[in-house]
């Protein structure tokens, strides 16, 4: 099962794109800072300044989507 990832949209988009960005550039910016084939985007909060995206992978990740270790007992 795999958790949602948030990440500020101006961290994102490398400065590109704020908060008060219409939501249709937004998107476009998103399109080509992320891949959208390896990521489903759920949408903004915080008024817009933060971006949510669920990974399209099954292997195990941490809270921000980098892959960890499974560790043997």
């Amino acid at each position: 099962m795999t958790k949602e990832v948030r990440y500020n949209l101006i961290e994102i988009t490398d400065g590109m794109a704020n908060r008060n960005t219409p939501r249709e550039q937004k998107m476009e910016i998103l399109g080509e800072c992320i891949n959208l084939d390896r990521w489903s985007f759920l949408g903004f909060d915080n008024n817009g300044a933060t971006v949510r995206l669920k990974p399209k992978f099954h292997n195990k990740r941490d809270r921000k989507g980098r892959f960890t270790a499974i560790r043997s007992r």
